[in-house]
């Protein structure tokens, strides 16, 4: 148990103590029942939790995949300052802050047209409802006088 060192993973530990000792082919095959079973479903758990830390109302599943990323990007530097500010994660920034506003340009756009369009709509009703209640009047003037006075 001397030679275990915490950054080897626990079936390889196994597998090289139990294949220095070829007398131990009954433990190595119960080791190997053992390792196969479910540890449980705590790493997916803790996943679960971190993503209702991070959502918000409204999110977008293009944000909570992105703060996601970013989270664990961070975790596996070990903490933010940490985290390597390369030239490439710099220009992805840019890209993706350049799309952010496009997008959000895009969506700014999409709101007023269907906002003018709206206002057409609404001037050409009512232009129709006046030009339909002058018809109206005219009608009636002319095929029945008597009701006109």
């Amino acid at each position: 148990m001397k030679a275990y060192k915490k950054d080897i993973r626990l079936d390889d530990f196994w597998a090289s103590l139990l294949s220095r000792t070829p007398s131990a082919e009954n433990l190595r095959k119960v080791v190997k029942l053992l390792h196969i079973l479910s540890y449980g479903n705590a790493a997916q758990e803790r996943a679960f939790s971190v993503n209702g830390d991070i959502l918000v109302e409204n999110l977008k599943q293009d944000s909570v995949v992105a703060q996601r990323f970013v989270y664990n990007a961070v975790k596996n530097a070990g903490s933010l300052y940490a985290l390597d500010i390369t030239k490439q994660l710099l220009f992805s920034m840019r890209i993706a802050n350049a799309r952010c506003k496009r997008a959000l340009e895009d969506r700014l756009t999409a709101e007023e047209k269907a906002a003018s369009e709206k206002r057409e709509a609404v001037m050409f009703a009512k232009e129709l409802e006046i030009k339909n209640k002058s018809r109206f009047w005219k009608l009636r003037k002319n095929f029945l006088p008597w009701m006109s006075s």
